[in-house]
């Protein structure tokens, strides 16, 4: 998404049966579209059944006139414009600077951070990981990500590195760090697996 082209939410009773339905929305070739396929509207909103018999026809048909002009008019709408996995720089007295991370640092959701100082200079580096299972067939599962460590460069600039000798499996969603036998360790926790113990390895 971006400022012209934003993913955006209408809310609304679609289709009068006194229970709020989403329509997610984002554009395509300058066209504002469903998220959704006619599918999986039609499980929420049974009414579309009869409206498109076809799938070209739903497909054809402006969004506006899907889901009623009046009913997106007067639906509480909501808008994302930066989807990008990004950091915020603090450069005090609450001024931050948006930074997006790296390509490499785009291919799945993360879901757990961790600062820790990956090599002998005196910059944080950030340790991350995520992934997610669950979404429905259409999209897919996001399991790119087997342990992310952002290098940092300086001057908002991050360097993607994987860790060194491991691949982390699964989808975390908590990274503690704490020390073992005095060397920095960290403990990581993923849905439905079990509790991994990593130690660190420096960088450069």
């Amino acid at each position: 998404g971006d400022r012209k082209e934003p993913v955006q939410l209408y809310l609304n009773d679609f289709d009068d049966n006194g229970t709020l339905e989403q329509v997610i929305t984002y554009h395509l070739n300058g066209k504002e579209v469903p998220f959704s396929t006619k599918t999986q509207l039609e499980k929420r909103m049974p009414s579309l059944k009869k409206k498109y018999l076809y799938a070209a026809d739903f497909a054809k048909a402006d969004f506006r006139d899907i889901f009623s002009r009046q009913k997106l008019a007067t639906a509480k709408k909501l808008q994302a414009d930066q989807l990008a996995n990004s950091v915020l720089i603090n450069n005090g007295k609450m001024d931050f600077t948006l930074a997006p991370l790296p390509e490499m640092a785009q291919l799945t959701t993360y879901r757990a951070a961790a600062v820790i100082q990956a090599n002998a200079d005196a910059l944080p580096d950030l340790l991350l990981m995520g992934n997610f299972y669950d979404y429905h067939v259409e999209i897919g599962r996001q399991d790119a990500d087997h342990g992310t460590l952002l290098i940092n460069r300086g001057k908002g600039n991050f360097e993607v590195s994987g860790l060194p000798g491991l691949n982390i499996d699964g989808q975390v969603r908590k990274i503690q760090p704490i020390m073992v036998g005095g060397k920095p360790c960290y403990l990581i926790a993923r849905n439905n697996a079990s509790l991994l113990l990593v130690t660190q390895q420096k960088v450069n």
